[in-house]
């Protein structure tokens, strides 16, 4: 799907060369803060995402790449956006919450600066999809009152 067209997300690169969206139904009783969302999705992922992301840090770390955590660049009271600028690409996560629609939506969107950010995003666009489905599905199942 689609990032939507009224996220921050949307303006938050000058180009985008990859974008995806995916959503999931906001539990009954669940908070509607995106910060609580980004809390959920990214303090206590699904192990399949930490591994690949203990096995990114430890490859990108000998290219001289940037690893560890992403920091919140923007916020709103309906989205987060978290993201890094780097020398191969940049990226853009966005936790959205919208309680009419009772969604929450994360997006992605990726701008690549030369062949080797081309060609890193390569195995990440592969299981990018299985992966935040698997962080969404993994967030909404969690107890309202576990953050």
């Amino acid at each position: 799907m689609p990032t939507p067209a009224s996220s921050a997300l949307h303006d938050s690169l000058p180009h985008v060369d990859y974008a995806d969206a995916h959503s999931a139904p906001l539990p009954e009783d669940a908070p509607t803060d995106p910060h609580a969302w980004v809390t959920r999705l990214f303090s206590n992922p699904p192990r399949t995402f930490r591994l690949l992301m203990g096995a990114r840090d430890r490859l990108v770390g000998t290219a001289g790449l940037k690893k560890g955590s992403f920091p919140e660049l923007l916020s709103t009271a309906e989205e987060v956006v978290l993201g890094v600028d780097d020398l191969h690409l940049d990226f853009r996560v966005g936790v959205r919450v919208d309680p009419g629609r009772g969604l929450v939506t994360v997006g992605t969107v990726v701008r690549f600066h030369n062949l080797f950010g081309r060609l890193y995003f390569l195995p990440v666009r592969a299981v990018h999809a299985v992966v935040v489905r698997s962080m969404l599905r993994h967030a909404t199942e969690r107890r309202p009152g576990n953050a």
